[in-house]
Formats: structure tokens, sequence, C-alpha cells
């Protein structure tokens, strides 16, 4: 069973309306989400690729998904619009079952990270992240910068 904290159960709703079909019928679930950490998961079954492993780009979407509800759980919601700016991942090991991303953030650290996109109403958050296994071996490491803008009005994005 997920463990959501129930100050971000509306996050959890919100991310079920909204979330994009591939994403949907990949079997991405929110396993755990807290202020500043989350783990999400993919199953093998419709990520399983010609080789019997799980499709890269299952992987790039496992990681690239993590880092964007990272976000949504460390920052205000609606305060911020993130998109994905660029991705280098590099796949260490083949996944052949259910694979994890878990990621937190320290206080700290996270008003470090927004400290310049909140100066200039825009700009880079970069994370890094790694996927492993359900055995906890290493599949794929990430460094991903992403966009972020400060929404003028609550929740809509001011390009």
């Amino acid at each position: 069973m997920a463990e959501i904290d129930e100050k971000y159960q509306w996050l959890i709703e919100q991310f079920n309306q909204m979330m994009i079909p591939i994403v949907r019928s990949s079997g991405f679930a929110v396993e755990k989400l807290k202020e500043r950490e989350i783990t999400v998961s993919m199953p093998m079954g419709p990520n399983t690729n010609h080789v019997g492993i799980m499709y890269a780009g299952s992987l790039f979407t496992l990681i690239e998904v993590a880092g964007g509800v990272l976000f949504s759980a460390t920052y205000p919601a609606g305060q911020y619009t993130l998109i994905t700016k660029e991705i280098s991942i590099r796949y260490v090991k083949p996944s052949m079952s259910k694979t994890y991303c878990h990621l937190t953030i320290s206080k700290a650290d996270a008003e470090a990270k927004i400290k310049s996109v909140d100066e200039r109403s825009r700009g880079n958050w970069i994370i890094d992240i790694t996927a492993v296994d359900e055995n906890g071996a290493e599949v794929c490491r990430a460094n991903c910068k992403y966009y972020a803008l400060v929404n003028k009005e609550l929740g809509k994005m001011s390009l």
C-alpha cells in the first residue's frame, strides 16, 4: 500500500487526473510521498522490451517524472511550473524487475536550488536521479535539468 502523507493526497488526485496517457499505461506509481521525499515505481509488464528487460524509454520516463513529483512535494502548489529541459541518462545494468526511484532533498538544498528561480522568475532546477531494481541494484542514473518558472498568477504558467 502506498505511503502518502495526508498533506499530499491532493497531489496524487491531481496527478491521476492529469497523468499523461503513456505514463498511465506504463504502470507508473507513487509508492511514497512526503514533504521533500518520494518513492516512485514502474513494473516490468507493459515496459518489457523485445529482449525481456525494461525498455530504456520507460526508465527515462520513470526518472523524468520522479523529478517532477519531488519538485511538487518540495515547493508550494501552483507557485511554479516545471518543464524538462535536458536529461543525460546512463544505463548501468538491465532491469528485469519492478524499478524504483527514491528521492529526498534537504530543506537547505531545496532553498538553494530555487533561489535563482525566485530571483529571476525563471531558471534551472537540477537534480541527479538514480533508479534501482527490486533488489536495490542501480540500473540507471541521470542528471536532470528542469526549467522552473514562477507563476505570476497562482497556478498559471507565465512564459
